[in-house]
C-alpha cells in the first residue's frame, strides 16, 4: 500500500498542461502532458500490482511523399480514443495482468498544437487507438490495434492522408 501511494505522489508531480478526457476510465488517467521522465515511468510500471504502461501518440497529416521522403505536419484538434481489448490466444502477459472480457473504452483525448496526446497508467492488454480528424478536415479517420506491450512508455505516430 505504501508503494502505491509513493507512485501516485510521484506521478502527480508531472506538470500537466490540460486535461481533455471526454469519458475517463475509473482506473486510468488520460491527460495531455509532455512525456514523463524515465524514472517516473519505471516507478509507475514497477511490480506493485498489475502491470501498467503509457501511450504517447502523435497524429500527423501526410503532406507529400516522394522518392522515399515524406513530409508531415501535426494535426491539432484530432480526437484519439483508446480502447482496451481482450487478450488473444498466444498473447504473453504477466499472471497478474488485468483480463478484459470485452472492449473497454478508456477515454477520448484531443490532440494539442503539436498533434500529441498521452494516456498514462493503462492496464497491460491488447489495445486500439482510433483517430478522428478535426471537424471539417479533409482527412479520414484511422484505427490501429496493437498486441499487449511489456510495459513502460510506447510512442506511436499515426498518419492521416488527405481523402
Amino acid at each position: 500500500m505504501i508503494r502505491r501511494r509513493m507512485t501516485v505522489a510521484i506521478a502527480l508531480a508531472i506538470p500537466l498542461f490540460s486535461t481533455a478526457c471526454a469519458d475517463a476510465h475509473p482506473t486510468s488517467a488520460a491527460t495531455l502532458a509532455p512525456a514523463p521522465a524515465a524514472d517516473v515511468v519505471r516507478l509507475a510500471g514497477a511490480s506493485m500490482g498489475p502491470p501498467k504502461f503509457n501511450v504517447i501518440t502523435r497524429v500527423v497529416r501526410v503532406m507529400s511523399s516522394r522518392g522515399g521522403s515524406t513530409t508531415t505536419t501535426p494535426v491539432a484538434g484530432a480526437r484519439v480514443k483508446l480502447t482496451l481489448l481482450p487478450l488473444l490466444k498466444g498473447d504473453r502477459v504477466t499472471p497478474n495482468a488485468a483480463r478484459y472480457l470485452s472492449p473497454d473504452s478508456i477515454g477520448t483525448v484531443v490532440t494539442d498544437s503539436s498533434g500529441q496526446v498521452g494516456f498514462y497508467n493503462i492496464d497491460v492488454t491488447r489495445f486500439r487507438l482510433e483517430v478522428l480528424p478535426p471537424d471539417g478536415a479533409p482527412l479520414p479517420a484511422t484505427t490501429q490495434e496493437y498486441g499487449p506491450p511489456i510495459g513502460g512508455t510506447l510512442h506511436y505516430s499515426l498518419s492521416l492522408r488527405k481523402r
